[in-house]
């Protein structure tokens, strides 16, 4: 899967590197997959949205309401999407079924992207403007806050 902001599409691919399917989306900033129903959860900070990709090559939902989502992750195992929405200063998590709100953790420091730890169910998330990662229970409690970076961007969990 990938995103092709200035194209506003999302292309997908086989694992032999052939085009499998070109899905139009509204400059898209980031795709997770979920591993279990292999839907495309994609978020578009520029249109403020988290997309659901289904059923190749069609967009099932749109789900609008972001101040402008960036990262997002999905848990497969609990049935959760998780978006880092930037310019909201919130992590949002969805549930997978409907994309309705679970819950929303406000107050954090422009999040910008997300990973999930699959065995805990915790999300970390980088927060750009206070220079910290945070790690955020699976009920939506922030447990964890950790500083001394200047901008930090990406994050990834090894396998434990």
């Amino acid at each position: 899967w990938v995103c092709e902001r200035d194209g506003a599409q999302v292309q997908h691919y086989t694992s032999s590197g052939a085009p499998a399917g070109i899905v139009p989306v509204p400059a898209p900033s980031r795709v997770a997959v979920d591993s279990l129903t292999h839907a495309a959860w994609v978020t578009s900070f520029t249109n403020r949205s988290v997309y659901l990709i289904s059923n190749l090559p069609a967009l099932s939902k749109v789900f609008p309401g972001f101040s402008g989502p960036i990262g997002i992750a999905v848990d497969s195992r609990r049935g959760r999407v998780w978006v880092a929405d930037a310019a909201g200063g919130a992590v949002v998590a969805l549930n997978r079924v409907g994309g309705v709100e679970e819950f929303r953790v406000t107050g954090l420091g422009e999040p910008r992207e997300i990973e999930v730890d699959l065995a805990s169910g915790e999300a970390w998330v980088t927060l750009a403007a206070t220079g910290q990662i945070a790690r955020i229970s699976p009920a939506g409690a922030v447990v964890l806050r950790s500083g001394g970076l200047i901008t930090p961007y990406g994050i990834s969990l090894g396998a434990p």
